[in-house]
């Protein structure tokens, strides 16, 4: 699957790039979001995709590969956000204009090791009992991106980010999820919605 991914991701990352353009660096943004992408198709460490040797099995590349520290530094800037969300918005509109009438809302765990010392990760409900991590939500539709998303601590309340995640919806339709998001609230801002 990754053979068939990586031409479109390179190329659209390529294209949004062309308007995303930093003073005074030298790796620009669409550089850095290739090589994390390089890194999570196949489910590698990052510094695994900022080495030239793991780069062998494409001649789609940028030509020079930023350092790790290169990359750790710079991924979390605002221009490199930026492009981030441009190519969100790309990708979600290759894969159709139109949101089906049905939607899907559900979490899922991003455990972490017990021992970690990440400082963002929280105690919550994991897939088997408790866990140390983060949380996945999303809104998925028919398209290939969900129609919004967002990582949470573990700890926090499914229903409230689902709130959030319902008001950012384009159109109307039915949303399915699971007994964890029952109430009110949540009805109430999915009727607001539409």
């Amino acid at each position: 699957m990754e053979r068939e991914l990586w031409p479109l991701l390179y190329q659209t990352v390529r294209d949004v790039g062309r308007d995303f353009r930093q003073k005074y660096v030298q790796m620009q943004p669409w550089v850095l979001l290739l090589t994390l992408l390089w890194a999570a198709l196949p489910d590698r460490p990052v510094a695994w995709a900022c080495r030239q040797a793991n780069w062998g099995t494409t001649h789609l590349r940028p030509p020079r590969i930023p350092s790790q520290p290169t990359l750790s530094r710079r991924v979390a800037q605002v221009g490199t956000g930026l492009l981030w969300r441009a190519v969100e918005v790309r990708l979600r509109q290759l894969s159709g204009s139109t949101v089906a009438l049905l939607a899907i809302l559900d979490g899922k765990p991003l455990p972490v090791g017990g021992a970690s010392t990440d400082h963002d990760a929280s105690w919550g409900r994991g897939a088997s009992g408790k866990a140390k991590g983060y949380k996945l939500h999303t809104l998925w539709s028919n398209r290939a991106l969900p129609e919004a998303w967002e990582v949470t601590t573990l700890k926090a309340s499914e229903q409230v980010v689902a709130q959030r995640l319902v008001r950012q919806a384009a159109g109307g339709g039915y949303v399915l999820a699971d007994g964890n998001y029952d109430g009110s609230p949540l009805f109430d801002d999915a009727a607001r919605a539409g």
